[in-house]
């Protein structure tokens, strides 16, 4: 199952240990158009809109776009990937955020070869420890549609480890491994949304947050295929978040 955040206004969200960048952060989403500019997932600070890190439609219009958008103060920092109209429509895609430095951000989708680098305009500049799944950091710009397999590095994942999280890179194959077999030293969460509405815990091997829901969580039967590991530890959160 996945979280399906276009049925309520919910978010999933939770606090963790501050840390600064590199990082990597991404989920499996699904939706049924990409033309708004409706956030996946963020990290950021205090929940402040001046000071956060997400992924998001870039509001493409004719185009489906997937931006990585990190803000300080008045200050805003892209890097897009621009796709044909209706390319990712009801498809499961892994979005993928890398934070290498001040002047250095990627966005990934499905792959290493779709990503676009901007090292112009203002970097990101606080250091996380807030996340926030299926709307932005203040709220509102609720992500349209289904999310699943959510996960945050700290560190700042190379093209090779962004593919070995595809089975098949840039093919919408719709299928990946957990993040759990990947650079796990550095995982500081894995939520996998996709047992019950209690499965919003941490599964990496760092002590991570457990995350929490406003209300019952609206769950959608679909899920990308996830190949080896199983989600085990099920933790019930603490909620509500706000």
């Amino acid at each position: 199952m996945s979280y399906d955040f276009s049925a309520s206004n919910d978010a999933i969200a939770g606090t963790i240990t501050a840390f600064a960048k590199p990082y990597s952060f991404g989920c499996w989403v699904k939706a049924a158009n990409w033309t708004g500019e409706d956030c996946a997932m963020n990290v950021a600070s205090a929940r402040l809109a001046s000071d956060q890190c997400m992924i998001n439609m870039g509001g493409g219009g004719a185009n489906d776009v997937v931006r990585v958008e990190d803000s300080m103060g008045a200050s805003i920092a892209i890097a897009d990937f621009v796709a044909g109209a209706g390319e990712y429509d009801n498809t499961w895609v892994l979005v993928v955020a890398v934070i290498t430095g001040d002047a250095d951000r990627d966005i990934y989708i499905d792959g290493s070869a779709n990503t676009t680098n901007t090292i112009n305009s203002a970097p990101y500049g606080t250091i996380v420890d807030n996340i926030i799944i299926g709307m932005r950091a203040q709220g509102g710009f609720q992500w349209p549609g289904l999310c699943a397999e959510a996960f945050l590095y700290n560190i700042a994942l190379d093209g090779s480890q962004v593919d070995a999280l595809i089975s098949s890179p840039d093919t919408k194959s719709e299928t990946g491994f957990p993040p759990t077999t990947v650079a796990s030293a550095n995982l500081v969460g894995y939520w996998s949304l996709s047992t019950d509405q209690s499965d919003h815990d941490d599964e990496g091997p760092n002590a991570g947050p457990t995350l929490s829901v406003e209300s019952a969580a609206p769950f959608d039967a679909d899920h990308p295929t996830i190949i080896s590991g199983t989600d085990t530890a099920i933790i019930v959160p603490t909620g509500p978040w706000r």
